[in-house]
């Protein structure tokens, strides 16, 4: 009973001194978001030690392609160690992050470990709606995991963060503080899904997408691509011969009414006729009321021989010099290459990322998921920063694995090299059973999938019954005389059209004996209309079955080849601010795979009781890490370097240092291209300013 009392006072203490501090930062701040920062428990292993990495081999995906770009990588652990890890290998280098974090609507979507609670919840708690502290504790788990992502970006970098409407205020103001509200670059709202029951003032069909940059002067327009279907007229002149276009815009737009001096003018049409937008005076003076074109005087004349098109119409809005109504209206050219260059700035609503897609692509690879986004929504935010095909992204709440194959998917697409990097924890297996059992399963769909040779089979045998329906369909004798009418009245056209003409050139015989044949094509055609008919109900019928079939088919994902290394963390030293020469000791022996990471370096070649060596994909790049304390192997870890592939072009060597001492010098009898770096205490730098945030 006494140590019930005893600890009731002591958070009684503690949640006094908590309303203490809240108060004093309410007194100082004028303008944003406060909130009673909810301490955060990590797994036991964890506290007091230095999260490093542990490749795990057997989990890794091998490339075919002997020469195949540098691997993609899959982080499992807390998404905090993962980007404190990322602090020391990906620090200024990430181009975009994309993230899918707990929308904490007060359901099961979102799991905080209290630090004052750990007695009564050890595992911690899905935090509910009626929970007191509910923003509280989502602000406390993002605002640390935010903080460090800013450190990931580039000087060119954006975040895109996905959430709900519960925490949408809160984020904004959050990212506001974070990454500043002048590098704020829009919140889009995205169709979930087309309709609910649920609601009781508005049905919940949206979600939102923030969109930060670390620094927005750096961050070219956003733009999408044109719909190319547009374009289908081929210009057959001038320097442009040969290039798509389309002429729908008109030159005169009735909203154009505000006053402009110099957008009145006439415009002579090809029939002499000169035309205006309506008109009270016909005159080059703009007067209240009357319309304009979109071009001044000056581009007119300059673009009129190359770019204006002339269309005969019923309905002009233009009038001519007498004061009527114009036969002819006016419209602009727009080139195919032109409409690319330029590009769209993309609106800030999306409607076609939906989440039954998301779903759908999930059971094509027999996994599920609760609340997946679509690739396509990722591929479109990667799509619109206009960024190269080699970039970095990071996805810091992986899930179900949706960032990596919408990467796939465009380097596929566009044979290009960007790399993703995922991070996820592995409750309930998240991470072995879903995010990398979907790359598997892209990777190799007829290994990997489960139910790849049933799908297979069935596709083919649906297939099979495709093709004896197709031999099923009929050939009219009316559409094979339709087919010799319509070659005839080409012909027909090559004739002169006056007989007289024909007359001259000897031409009437054959022009009347073609006649003749087309009569008697004609009345062919009507005497088989009825056997027509029947063959064309014939073959509608055997057209819908095809149809239905075809619907039967189940996507099966074309195989996608690419390597991946999978991470899980590992802990090792104390407490950073009591690192001890053991701790450095130890930290150096482990930090291999972290420092490959940071180099890009990543296939390990061997690895002994002093020494690390890595190359990368191609075999022109070697890591190599001496993390003995002593200096007695390092002839030996020399021969070692020498002896690497013929092919490297430059190595890296880690030496292990108790401070940051330059142990260059020991290498000066290489003619290589060596770089020289200390062990760990860069490492033990990072992570430092990292924890002491954290206090």
């Amino acid at each position: 009973m006494a140590n019930d009392i005893e600890k009731l006072l002591n958070e009684i203490k503690a949640l006094r001194q908590e309303n203490k501090k809240l108060n004093n930062a309410i007194k100082h701040k004028k303008f944003g978001l406060v909130w009673m920062d909810v301490p955060e428990a990590f797994e036991k292993e964890s506290v007091n030690k230095i999260p490093l990495l542990e490749e795990k081999k057997d989990l890794q995906i091998k490339s075919k392609n002997k020469y195949a770009n540098e691997p993609h990588i899959l982080f499992e652990g807390d998404n905090f160690h993962s980007l404190t890890c990322l602090n020391y290998t990906h620090k200024n280098s990430i181009d975009i992050i994309y993230i899918d974090p707990p929308y904490n609507t007060g359901g099961d979507d979102f799991h905080y470990k209290d630090k004052r609670m750990l007695d009564k919840y050890p595992d911690g708690k899905v935090v509910d709606k009626d929970d007191p502290l509910r923003h509280s504790k989502w602000l406390s788990f993002m605002s640390k995991r935010l903080e460090l992502s800013k450190n990931l970006l580039n000087k060119e970098g954006v975040i895109f963060i996905s959430i709900g409407e519960d925490e949408l205020a809160n984020l904004k103001l959050l990212c506001n503080q974070i990454f500043k509200e002048k590098n704020f670059l829009g919140l889009v709202s995205r169709v979930q899904k087309r309709g609910s029951d649920l609601g009781d003032y508005f049905k919940p069909t949206v979600d939102y997408v923030l969109a930060y940059a670390k620094n927005k002067t750096n961050i070219a327009k956003f733009k999408i691509g044109v719909d190319e279907s547009k374009f289908k007229k081929i210009e057959i002149e001038g320097p442009r011969k040969g290039e798509f276009y389309e002429d729908s815009k008109s030159l005169y737009q009735s909203s154009l009414r505000d006053l402009r001096p110099n957008q009145k003018y006439p415009i002579e049409c090809p029939d002499g006729t000169f035309v205006l937008p309506p008109y009270k005076v016909f005159d080059e003076i703009h007067r209240e009321g009357e319309g304009r074109w979109r071009w001044t005087k000056d581009t007119y004349l300059e673009k009129k021989d190359t770019i204006l098109v002339f269309k005969k119409t019923k309905n002009s809005p233009l009038m001519d010099q007498n004061g009527k109504k114009s036969v002819w209206n006016i419209y602009t050219k727009r080139y195919l290459k032109d409409a690319q260059k330029k590009g769209n700035v993309p609106p800030n609503i999306f409607e076609e990322f939906l989440n039954s897609e998301a779903t759908k692509e999930l059971g094509e690879l027999d996994l599920s998921f609760s609340y997946p986004k679509p690739t396509s929504l990722i591929k479109h935010l990667i799509k619109i920063t206009q960024k190269k095909n080699n970039i970095k992204v990071l996805d810091f709440f992986a899930g179900s694995g949706t960032t990596g194959q919408a990467v796939l998917e465009l380097n596929e697409m566009d044979q290009g090299s960007r790399q993703f990097i995922l991070c996820t924890n592995n409750e309930n297996n998240i991470c072995r059973d879903v995010t990398l059992e979907r790359m598997k399963r892209l990777y190799d769909p007829a290994k990997y999938l489960p139910t790849y040779k049933i799908k297979n089979q069935k596709n083919e045998k649906i297939k099979n019954e495709i093709k004896s329906l197709k031999e099923k369909l009929k050939i009219s004798v009316v559409d094979e005389i339709n087919e010799e009418l319509k070659e005839l009245k080409e012909l027909k056209k090559s004739y002169p059209t006056k007989k007289a003409e024909r007359l001259s050139k000897n031409l009437e015989e054959k022009y009347q004996l073609l006649l003749l044949k087309i009569r008697n094509l004609t009345e062919k055609i009507i005497s088989k209309k009825e056997d027509a008919k029947e063959i064309q109900q014939h073959n509608k019928k055997i057209v819908a079955e095809i149809s239905k079939l075809e619907k039967k088919i189940i996507n099966l994902n074309k195989p996608l080849d690419f390597s991946l290394k999978y991470y899980a963390m590992k802990f090792a030293g104390s407490a950073i601010s009591h690192i001890t020469d053991d701790d450095k000791i130890a930290i150096a022996y482990n930090a291999g795979e972290l420092v490959a990471i940071s180099e890009n370096i990543m296939f390990e070649t061997f690895k002994n009781n002093y020494s690390q060596f890595f190359i990368n994909s191609t075999q022109e790049k070697c890591l190599a890490i001496y993390f003995d304390e002593d200096l007695d192997m390092l002839d030996e870890f020399k021969e070692n370097l020498r002896n690497q592939s013929t092919s490297i072009k430059k190595s890296i060597v880690y030496m292990f240092s108790w401070g940051a001492e330059d142990y260059s010098y020991l290498f000066d009898e290489f003619n290589l291209n060596i770089v020289v770096k200390p062990i760990p205490q860069p490492i033990l730098e990072i992570y430092k300013k990292i924890y002491k945030a954290e206090k």
